[in-house]
């Protein structure tokens, strides 16, 4: 998958694409569905399937108060995109020039200076160019008058409406097996390890999260854990604990059900397979390896 960044007009499409526009965040079974529908029509047309995204939420820089907390991070989506099977992803920079920018400039240099767009597909609600002026009517319009097809994608439901605004909603309250369902895989956070020692005989490491990602509601979790490639370990993760002293993320305490250690400064995965319960560890020690021993033993349960 060619990657491409910086300012549009200096990206080389390499060629004629079928594109779509989104933040596409959590790349879930309706971003899914719509890549399938990219996928056909490029074959149709015989040219390469492309997608712009941006290095940032837009409301990051529009109304920071009210961006979102991302369900996955750039890399993360780069990931994605690529075992979806896209051939090309320009990375938008979402800077003044580009949030200015009308309806037509943002068409002519990211859709067909940028990606070389032959064929747009877009949900019913997409919109464009400053303050939002653009729609599906304009980009139509303009396909006919710059020379490519658009497709207006109908919006699904599954399991709950397909969006990523549902899915956060979903991850806040806890409920990390219905982000599953709407994600089509298991919700996943990675992290990087700011302590590692042992707790009550299990050993015990503290995951430092970007603030920018949504962690699931305060509580206990079922994960499977990993710090790469197709190896994973079982662990029970503690979602809100206490703050680490220089650390500038969110802190998940991950206890290890089956495996050693993981060293300070290790960038870990956490898939979230359940909820074990609300709460956390018991300050009392008596107490705390009680419960610990019982978080332990559903998330046994959990992971199968």
């Amino acid at each position: 998958m060619r990657v491409l960044h910086g300012d549009p007009v200096l990206w080389d499409p390499g060629g004629p694409h079928a594109v779509s526009v989104g933040v596409f965040d959590g790349v879930h079974l309706g971003h899914m569905h719509l890549f399938g529908r990219l996928m056909e029509g490029a074959e149709r047309r015989d040219i390469s399937v492309g997608l712009v995204t941006f290095d940032r939420h837009p409301l990051t820089v529009i109304a920071p108060e009210h961006a979102p907390a991302l369900i996955t991070s750039l890399g993360r989506r780069l990931e994605l995109f690529e075992d979806c099977g896209i051939d090309t992803v320009g990375v938008l920079p979402f800077v003044d020039r580009i949030r200015t920018q009308t309806p037509e400039e943002f068409v002519s240099e990211v859709l067909i200076e940028g990606l070389g767009a032959r064929l747009v597909l877009v949900g019913e609600d997409f919109r464009f160019g400053k303050d939002r002026a653009g729609n599906i009517e304009v980009m139509s319009d303009l396909g006919t008058d710059m020379g490519f097809d658009v497709e207006p994608i109908e919006l699904i439901d599954g399991i709950g409406p397909l969006s990523s605004t549902h899915i956060r909603s979903l991850i806040a309250t806890g409920d990390v097996a219905g982000a599953a369902a709407a994600l089509g895989r298991a919700f996943e956070l990675r992290g990087r390890v700011v302590y590692a020692d042992e707790q009550m005989g299990v050993p015990a490491v503290g995951l430092e999260v970007p603030r920018d990602l949504a962690v699931p509601k305060r509580g206990v979790y079922a994960v499977r854990v990993s710090p790469g490639g197709d190896e994973w370990a079982q662990g029970v993760a503690y979602a809100g604990a206490r703050p680490v002293s220089g650390s500038d993320g969110e802190i998940v305490a991950l206890y290890l059900i089956d495996r050693e250690m993981y060293p300070q400064g290790e960038s870990i995965r956490m898939q979230f397979v359940g909820r074990v319960r609300a709460g956390s560890v018991s300050s009392e020690a008596g107490e705390s390896a009680v419960q610990l021993g019982r978080d332990i033993a559903e998330a046994r349960r959990l992971l199968g």
